[in-house]
């Protein structure tokens, strides 16, 4: 019986030490994100990747350099802070503060659609050939439940 006992034991200090890997690897082209394995990927334009878990979304894209060809930006010399504003105006979303910690930039908006009101954290990468939007959004009452797990999984985006 104390040989059961003490095995148990051992089992769960294993598992509550290392865990069971609870995430699973998003990719698309030169891009990855570790997400939560509740998260379903799924086609949606003009998204590079878009997945959801039915209360929750992760969607990016790139803006290519030769994007802003035309336009009063210059992408060598863009700073995240002009980008945002550039994406702001021509998503009709009122100009946000750009926040930029632990090696994050990102910025927050709420927009009303299909009759709910959501909360959107979008997060910004400039890369040699293009700046990446990354936007993970869910329901303005659900904000304050996602809002650290979104920062975490940001920190896991990597670029190829």
């Amino acid at each position: 019986m104390k040989k059961i006992f003490y095995l148990l034991i051992i089992g769960l200090l294993t598992i509550t030490l290392f865990g069971c890997k609870s995430t699973k690897t998003f990719k698309c082209s030169g891009f990855s994100i570790e997400l939560d394995k509740s998260y379903k990927a799924e086609k949606l334009e003009p998204y590079d990747l878009y997945a959801s878990n039915g209360t929750a979304f992760f969607a990016s894209l790139h803006d290519p350099k030769s994007s802003l060809e035309g336009t009063e930006y210059d992408f060598d010399t863009m700073t995240l802070e002009e980008y945002k504003t550039y994406f702001c105006e021509n998503n009709e979303i009122p100009n946000q503060t750009l926040i930029e910690k632990s090696d994050l930039a990102y910025f927050d908006y709420v927009k009303n659609g299909e009759g709910n009101r959501y909360w959107f954290r979008v997060f910004l990468f400039k890369k040699s050939d293009a700046i990446w939007v990354c936007q993970f959004g869910c329901l303005y009452t659900d904000r304050e439940n996602y809002e650290y797990q979104f920062n975490d999984f940001a920190k896991t985006i990597n670029f190829k």
